[in-house]
């Protein structure tokens, strides 16, 4: 028998295959995202990134709304998406993967701090496609994990939308 699921907005999680039937778990991410406009650019250098930057001036979004329709609606630019989220420690040893449904334009993805990938590039965007990373080795187990994206926007919508 085949379970099937249809991964809305974005997620977390692993595959645990066995003969018969594959096993689908997963952190539902889609409420709750901190966030701030970085129209000068400058949260790179502030390491808006680092798992112990204070975000907590920042406002909250939800994935799977573009930013225009939660209070941003001119912002044609960099944003930043801060999350907190605890990873279950029986998943240790498994292949984890985070899926963004759809990023408006580019982004890059940090976990604890650490760059672990960009997707887009100058007019190619992943507005329209889902992503994946496989983040399993920068995640602490049966711990908070610090997941932060930086969003590029080159112009009308932007954020993390789908």
């Amino acid at each position: 028998m085949k379970k099937i699921l249809f991964i809305i907005l974005i997620s977390i999680f692993f595959i645990a295959g066995c003969k018969q039937t594959k096993t689908l778990e997963r952190i539902d991410l889609s409420t709750d995202w901190r966030f701030a406009p970085d129209e000068k650019n400058i949260g790179a250098s502030e390491k808006w990134f680092a798992v112990d930057y204070d975000d907590s001036k920042w406002d909250i979004l939800e994935a799977g709304k573009k930013w225009e329709e939660q209070g941003y609606p001119d912002l044609d630019a960099y944003g930043w998406y801060r999350k907190s989220v605890e990873i279950p420690s029986n998943w240790k040893g498994k292949d984890i993967w985070i899926k963004f449904a759809a990023v408006n334009d580019a982004y890059e993805l940090f976990i604890n701090g650490e760059s672990v990938s960009y997707f887009g590039e100058a007019n190619i965007s992943v507005a329209s496609r889902p992503t994946f990373t496989k983040i399993s080795e920068h995640l602490k187990y049966g711990k908070s994990n610090q997941i932060t994206v930086k969003v590029t926007d080159w112009g009308g919508s932007g954020g993390l939308w789908r």
